[in-house]
């Protein structure tokens, strides 16, 4: 079992090498490749499984050691387990075809049934089929982007299992239970042919559903966007008609301010009209359509409550970011930034300060705002003070974003002031 074991374990190490990996990975993979070769001691073979007639016996044995090794991926990698699975079953598919292209190399010359592994020759054949596949492998799986599906449909789950069990059903099946049908050469060749254009197809039919289920998640992607530029157009409108408005209220100002001739009254209006023109000449462009839609929202929240509103940002750093995510991620980061200077009853001490920007190769994200005390901190998130059943789930909702993209977040609260820093990798170049 260990040799076959192995065979399985290289095309899914190249495969699942770059998903992103659980917490203490090392430890997971030395623990379960321990395990591994505990029971591959053990149970040497199909032979173990004697009580059972040839045919449940290999079938029951290449189960146990596909279901073991799908097992080892889940616990060590950070997939969901549909994801998971279908990324073993390529990997399976792939050292199937390395087997019976193997075996039809040697049927075609002649090598007995039984002694393929007998000489050294025919095991570097072996080792340099494996190798230059599994090259071709994961130069195809680089290539072609198949480990970046964030969802992979449930019907594309069931048509590979079914495929992939149909195989092994009818391998072990001819191969164990019809053997004597090997005896003759011509046979043996049909059959390897088969087996190796057989895998050789349904690593292809895996392919093009990796490709639907891309094509799914992009339309997926696309019906989000379209209905995220709906909500921005109608906020956009909204803060436009406000704007409108106070444009409208300067004029009247500005009219009443020519026919002024009380001066301490006069400066008093015209400390207001710097405020409102400082405001709403600061609202600009981050390059991320998303992001400025939560600022212009965020300002005219801070204008009307009179907290200060500090952004210098690049929102093309965070392009990746779905649109969604943008407004949950950075929604949540100034709705809490408002709640807590609105507990502020000097006024002038509040104030929001955001910054986006890239630092060593990664977009670094840093807000401060004021904070009435020190956080407590339970486990990684700080305790809310607010009650009831839904409150406490901003700071939750934010770290979850942030380890959603592979970043991480950082929180402090001392001294009248609360920070967090966020680091996310940009997107690949």
């Amino acid at each position: 079992m260990i040799k076959f074991y192995f065979q399985l374990l290289i095309p899914v190490a190249l495969m699942f090498c770059r998903f992103p990996r659980r917490r203490l990975f090392w430890l997971r993979l030395s623990l379960s490749l321990g395990i591994t070769l505990i029971i591959s001691t053990l149970f040497t073979g199909p032979e173990l499984l004697s009580f059972l007639t040839p045919f449940f016996q290999y079938l029951l044995f290449y189960l146990i050691a596909y279901a073991f090794t799908l097992i080892q991926v889940f616990l060590c990698f950070d997939l969901p387990l549909p994801n998971a699975f279908f990324f073993a079953v390529e990997s399976f598919v792939v050292q199937n075809f390395c087997h019976h292209l193997f075996v039809l190399i040697m049927r075609s010359f002649g090598v007995v049934p039984g002694t393929e592994y007998d000489k050294f020759g025919y095991l570097a054949l072996l080792g340099g089929i494996y190798l230059v596949t599994y090259l071709i492998f994961f130069y195809l799986v680089d290539k072609l982007k198949l480990r970046h599906a964030n969802k992979i449909p449930n019907s594309s789950i069931l048509v590979e299992s079914a495929f992939f069990l149909v195989m092994i059903f009818l391998w072990v099946y001819i191969r164990h239970n019809r053997g004597e049908l090997f005896n003759e050469i011509a046979i043996a060749i049909g059959y390897e042919l088969y087996s190796t254009v057989l895998a050789l197809l349904m690593l292809l039919m895996l392919m093009g559903i990796f490709n639907i289920g891309k094509l799914q998640e992009s339309n997926e992607q696309l019906e989000e966007r379209i209905i995220l530029e709906g909500e921005y157009y109608h906020t956009a409108k909204k803060n436009a008609d406000e704007i409108g408005a106070i444009c409208h209220n300067l004029k009247h100002q500005i009219a009443a301010l020519k026919a002024m001739d009380n001066v301490e009254e006069k400066g008093e209006i015209i400390d207001n009209l710097e405020k409102s023109v400082e405001f709403y000449g600061s609202i600009g462009k981050t390059g991320n359509p998303a992001l400025d839609c939560v600022l212009t929202e965020a300002g005219m929240s801070c204008a009307k409550h009179e907290i200060t509103l500090s952004v210098i940002a690049d929102g093309s750093l965070i392009q990746r970011i779905k649109f969604n995510d943008v407004y949950s991620l950075f929604g949540n980061i100034i709705e809490n930034a408002i709640e807590s200077n609105l507990k502020c009853s000097n006024k002038s001490k509040r104030y929001i300060d955001l910054k986006i920007f890239e630092r060593g190769g990664m977009c670094y994200v840093h807000v401060e705002n004021w904070c009435l005390k020190e956080l407590v901190i339970d486990g990684e998130i700080p305790k809310t003070s607010k009650s009831g059943k839904g409150h406490g789930y901003g700071i939750k909702s934010i770290i979850f974003l942030v380890e959603k993209y592979g970043g991480n977040a950082r929180i402090e609260a001392k001294n009248g002031t609360f920070s967090l820093d966020i680091l996310l990798p940009l997107e690949d170049k």
